[in-house]
């Protein structure tokens, strides 16, 4: 059996190899321990000292831009590395920025980027059963509640009479009671002259009305049913204690304008008139005859609470 041949390389050779291959090693530690330092602007005296300090470090892993900025109570200093990762620092003096710029060279854990996951928010789900609740609208301009009222009333046949009311609003709609007090002028013929009476004017009605504009202004139309008592005390030509109290039923209107005071006050005033159904009635002696009233036209003005 025979042997492989065994080739022998001279001694010479062998520590011509070896010297190559230790250079090669020597320059890429040269190379991967060069620390590159740009000093983009700095004084002279901060760019040399960085550079002294830069210098002396043997552990270099990247490189860095410098920018160093005299400031209020030091250097301002300025890096950005080949990662784009900015650092920013006042150091006192340029001894101080030297050994930070050094050591920010020789960092060799350089910043990992991060990456920033937007936050997704998931879609709410929508409700199974949604229940829409609307709550009743007032008409504008309306009140709803109680409604006092006090005023006089004015006539030529009638005179004057005050009035009081109280009745109740909803929406534009009222629904009222009203008694009145008053006298009613009446003349009496007796043939050779007449008398001037003033009997006492009653009166008691029931109504409805309905209001019509917003905000401050409003016109009112109203009627309804009314019951009058005249009551009267006199002498007849003869010196005779006479006297009559008499009742009449019939109708009334009004039409008004009301302007606010306030939110609770209201000033009211406008035309208003009354007919009784058609009778005749006498006096407690029989002597006169007392007609009921003939249509009534006057005025009204007042004061209006709404409570």
């Amino acid at each position: 059996m025979k042997s492989a041949p065994v080739t022998t390389i001279p001694p010479m050779r062998l520590l011509l190899a070896a010297s190559v291959l230790l250079g090669a090693g020597t320059a890429r530690a040269d190379e991967a321990a060069h620390c590159a330092v740009d000093v983009a602007r700095a004084p002279a005296d901060v760019r040399a000292t960085i550079e002294t300090w830069v210098g002396t470090e043997t552990h270099c892993a990247h490189t860095i831009e410098v920018r160093v900025v005299p400031t209020e109570g030091g250097l301002y200093l300025y890096a950005r590395d080949e990662h784009g990762v900015v650092r920013e620092r006042v150091v006192p003096d340029a001894q101080a920025a030297g050994v930070l710029v050094a050591s920010w060279v020789a960092d060799d854990s350089p910043a990992v980027p991060v990456r920033v996951m937007p936050i997704i928010v998931p879609p709410q789900e929508a409700p199974l059963e949604t229940v829409s609740r609307t709550a009743p609208i007032a008409t504008p301009g309306f009140h709803r509640g109680l409604l006092f009222g006090l005023g006089a009333q004015a006539s030529m046949a009638k005179g004057v009479a005050l009035r009081g009311e109280i009745g109740i609003e909803s929406d534009g709609w009222s629904a009222y009671a009203a008694a009145s007090v008053g006298q009613t002028r009446m003349v009496y013929d007796y043939g050779s002259g007449t008398l001037d009476l003033m009997p006492h004017d009653k009166r008691v009605a029931l109504g409805a009305g309905r209001q019509f504009g917003t905000g401050r202004w409003q016109v009112k139309v109203r009627g309804g049913v009314q019951y009058a008592r005249w009551d009267a005390d006199f002498f007849s030509m003869s010196d005779t204690y006479n006297g009559f109290h008499v009742e009449f039923i019939g109708f009334e209107g009004a039409f008004q304008v009301s302007r606010k005071l306030s939110p609770a006050w209201s000033f009211t005033s406008g035309l208003v008139g009354s007919k009784f159904v058609d009778s005749q009635q006498s006096s407690n002696d029989g002597v006169i005859l007392i007609q009921s009233p003939t249509f009534e036209l006057g005025l009204s003005a007042g004061l209006d609470l709404k409570l």
